[in-house]
Order: structure tokens, then C-alpha cells, then sequence
């Protein structure tokens, strides 16, 4: 019998390839998230350790118009942290919209795929099946041909013998 071969298997091929994208965008982005908690991770601790530089200088207590210019400096600083902060937490939560979405496709490609394969699973069986089928009726067949010669011989020396 013939080799098997499923009808689909370029398709499944293609199916495999574009998931093999989706997870690289998937990748891609997920790797965007993580950047960005990054850069919104170091933003907060700049935020943090410039608060502990005006706390300091708060402690030291001098009223100089040079420690004001500094407190100035740091809080326009701050303001500036704090609005990168929220821009950066404005583009996480685009960037995490995209990886839900990335998320989806690559669930429904291997959906598609999974669905061929199951097809290709259910072929695979049947293929299994006809050519069981077929050898056993070859073995059938091989088994009354060698029946049938063996009550030749025997009906011939039966004949010889009578």
C-alpha cells in the first residue's frame, strides 16, 4: 500500500510557520513590556533617591538662597520624573494591550493548527485502519491459496496411495 500522505500537510506546514510568528511578535512585545516596567522602575527610584536628597537638605536646616535653588532644581526635576512616569505608564498600558492581542493571535493559530492536526490524527487512523484491513485480507487470501494447495497434495497422495 501506498505511503501515507495527508492532503494538508502544506497547509499545516504554513499553519506552523505563522505560529512561529505570532510567538516571535508575541516575544517581541512582551519584551517591550518588560522594558518599560524597567524605565517606569527606574524612574520611581531616581524619584525616590532625589526626595531623599531634598529630605537632607531639609535636614541640614540651612535657609541659604543656595539650598533653595537646590530644593527648586529638585523639585522641578521631580516634575519632570513625574511626568515621564506617566507618559512611560501611558505607553506600558498600550504596550500591554498589544501583548493581549498578540496573545490572541497566537492562541487562534495554534487553534487553526490544532485543528488540522487533529484532522491529520483521524486520517493517520484511517489510513491505519485500511491497511490492516488490507493485510489481513492478503493474509486471508495467502491462507486459502495455501489451503487449497495442501489438500491438492494431500488429495494426491491420497491418490497415490490408493
Amino acid at each position: 500500500m501506498k505511503k501515507f500522505r495527508f492532503k494538508l500537510d502544506s497547509y499545516l506546514k504554513i499553519l506552523e510557520i505563522q505560529e512561529k510568528q505570532k510567538l516571535a511578535e508575541l516575544a517581541e512585545v512582551a519584551g517591550k513590556v518588560s522594558a518599560q516596567k524597567n524605565q517606569i522602575n527606574r524612574y520611581y527610584e531616581e524619584s525616590q533617591n532625589w526626595l531623599q536628597e531634598s529630605a537632607s537638605l531639609v535636614q541640614i536646616g540651612e535657609v541659604s538662597t543656595d539650598v533653595w535653588k537646590q530644593r527648586q532644581y529638585i523639585y522641578s526635576y521631580l516634575g519632570n520624573l513625574r511626568k515621564n512616569a506617566d507618559r512611560a505608564q501611558r505607553e506600558l498600558e498600550t504596550l500591554q494591550e498589544e501583548l493581549q492581542e498578540k496573545q490572541k493571535a497566537v492562541m487562534e493559530a495554534r487553534k487553526k493548527k490544532r485543528t488540522i492536526e487533529i484532522l491529520r490524527e483521524k486520517k493517520y487512523k484511517e489510513y491505519q485502519k485500511e491497511v490492516s484491513r488490507q493485510e489481513t485480507a492478503q493474509l486471508d487470501e495467502f491462507n486459502q491459496t495455501l489451503a487449497s494447495k495442501t489438500n491438492e497434495v494431500k488429495e494426491r497422495l491420497w491418490k497415490k496411495e490408493n
